[in-house]
């Protein structure tokens, strides 16, 4: 890709205003071997978001009704479940 249509992505991208399909050529962009040595310094932060994604992706998100009986279990109401939130 070339600097100028990179460095008009970050411009969007640090204005808030890239779309999703954007911020995707950047993460490609800054995670591939051939990014510009001007524009190393950003190549860390999308390095940084591709691992926090893949770690978040990673846990297991438990149903509602799961925590629900959990908590019934501990406390036997839901009083003490309600106090957590």
């Amino acid at each position: 890709m070339e600097s100028d249509k990179v460095e008009g992505l970050l411009e969007k991208y640090f204005q808030r205003v890239a779309t999703l399909a954007q911020e995707k050529e950047l993460q490609d962009y800054f995670l591939s071997q051939d990014v510009a040595s001007h524009l190393q310094q950003f190549a860390s932060l999308f390095d940084y978001f591709a691992v926090e994604k893949e770690q978040y992706n990673k846990h297991e998100i438990l149903p509602f009704e799961v925590i629900m009986a959990q908590n019934m279990n501990k406390k036997g109401n839901l009083g003490g479940f309600l106090l957590r939130l």
